[in-house]
């Protein structure tokens, strides 16, 4: 994942592949520990971001495959904490996939991966890693919302979201995830208003949006 961010994609792509091959290794000889099949679903979310930075249409299948890993897990009603990071995390990257192509199946995905968030306590903020995750998700849903047609659903998610990542932002003004899903979410409501034929409205989304991408 650090090395996917600095943009290496080549130490990435190693580094995932020898962990998926590992850890698939130690699931299939009968290993079903919660470490290695947590591990293996991590394995997958990254491989599945560096095959989107590389415009490889296989980024969706290994986001599939890793939802489906964790599926035995995550289904479980007192699953802990690392597995529904890791549920959050596979969740808000299929949503996103499905976004960028209209898929409804986006509004599904995202609508699950916030209701974990809140289940953990996003809105109270008691987990800003946490909290980042619910802010990312919503900036992912408010546009698929708006292409269903539920403007006034974006909206209320918008403004929701908007004050967990400014509660994020607070604590900790640099954090990067808080940023980009706080631009996304303004630049979104601001489209909301702008289908509504509500430029006046749209204007202060968009400036906020510039302000906090700038940052």
């Amino acid at each position: 994942r650090a090395t996917r961010r600095l943009g290496d994609l080549d130490a990435a792509t190693g580094a995932a592949d020898e962990a998926v091959a590992i850890l698939e290794a130690l699931n299939t000889g009968g290993d079903d520990s919660e470490a290695t099949i947590v591990g293996l679903a991590r394995a997958f979310d990254i491989k599945a971001s560096i095959l989107h930075n590389r415009q490889d249409p296989q980024s969706l299948p290994a986001v599939l495959r890793g939802i489906e890993i964790l599926g035995p897990l995550s289904r479980q009603p007192d699953a802990s904490l690392a597995v529904r990071e890791t549920e959050i995390d596979l969740l808000n990257q299929v949503g996103f996939k499905y976004v960028t192509t209209n898929d409804p199946r986006a509004i599904e995905a995202l609508e699950r991966s916030m209701a974990i968030g809140r289940e953990l306590g996003a809105r109270e903020l008691t987990d800003t890693y946490i909290s980042g995750l619910y802010a990312e998700a919503a900036a992912w849903l408010i546009p698929a919302l708006i292409t269903a047609g539920r403007v006034d659903d974006a909206k209320s998610v918008g403004g929701d979201a908007a004050a967990v990542a400014d509660g994020v932002l607070a604590q900790r003004p640099g954090d990067r995830q808080a940023l980009f899903a706080q631009g996304l979410i303004q630049s979104s409501l601001g489209d909301a208003a702008s289908s509504g034929l509500r430029p006046h409205e749209a204007i202060p989304y968009h400036l906020r949006a510039v302000v906090v991408q700038q940052t």
